[in-house]
């Protein structure tokens, strides 16, 4: 889930069946990179829960 703010992002990944990972970005970010890590943190967190 990705939501646009005046300031920039709220991003929210599922992570597994149990959590979610969540990022706030500034507007700037660039948001290819935000997903691609927040991509691999996740597969990180959903093995540790």
């Amino acid at each position: 889930m990705f939501v646009k703010g005046e300031n920039g992002y709220l991003v929210l990944m599922g992570a597994g069946t149990e959590a979610v990972l969540g990022a706030l970005c500034r507007k700037d970010a660039k948001l290819g990179i935000i997903f691609l890590d927040m991509r691999r943190a996740a597969k990180e967190v959903s093995e540790l829960v």
